[in-house]
C-alpha cells in the first residue's frame, strides 16, 4: 500500500481562478502554493498569458511571505517567470505571490502554469509538484 505522503498533493493554483474583468480596470490575483506536509526549499514557476489582452509591469509581481529569497522576477510579453527559495525548508501553504494585470482588450484570458514550473522538495531537490490549476477570465 502507498503511504499517505506518497499521495500528497503539491499544487500551484490561481485565486480567484475565474471571473469577469473590465478593460481599463487593474485586477489582482494570487498564486497559491500548497505543499501539505511536504518540506520544500524552493519554487520555480512560469505563467503563460496572452499579451494582446492584458499588460503586466515588473512591479506588478509581488512576492508573498512564504519564500523569503526571490531569485527571479522576470516578465517578457506572454510569460512571467518567478523563482524563490527559503533558507528554512518547511511545509509551505498560502499566498506565494500576487500578480496585477491591466486588461487592454475584450476577450477570454487563459492563465496557465508552463514548464519550467517546479516545487523543490528538501533536501532531495526533487520536483514534487503534481497539480497545476489554470485560470480563465472573461474581459469585457
Amino acid at each position: 500500500t502507498q503511504s499517505r505522503a506518497a499521495k500528497e498533493e503539491v499544487s500551484l493554483s490561481f485565486s480567484p481562478n475565474s471571473g469577469n474583468w473590465k478593460v481599463g480596470q487593474n485586477k489582482s490575483l494570487g498564486i497559491i502554493l500548497s505543499t501539505g506536509t511536504k518540506v520544500i526549499s524552493g519554487v520555480d514557476l512560469t505563467v503563460k498569458y496572452d499579451p494582446a489582452l492584458v499588460n503586466i509591469e515588473q512591479n506588478s509581481v509581488a512576492a508573498g511571505k512564504l519564500l523569503e529569497n526571490v531569485l527571479v522576477r522576470k516578465i517578457i510579453p506572454g510569460k512571467i517567470s518567478f523563482s524563490a527559495v527559503t533558507l528554512s525548508p518547511a511545509a509551505k501553504n498560502g499566498l506565494l505571490l500576487t500578480l496585477t494585470f491591466m486588461p487592454i482588450k475584450k476577450g477570454q484570458l487563459n492563465l496557465t502554469f508552463e514548464s519550467p514550473s517546479d516545487v523543490m522538495e528538501s533536501p532531495s531537490a526533487l520536483n514534487v509538484l503534481n497539480k497545476k490549476t489554470s485560470a480563465q477570465f472573461d474581459i469585457q
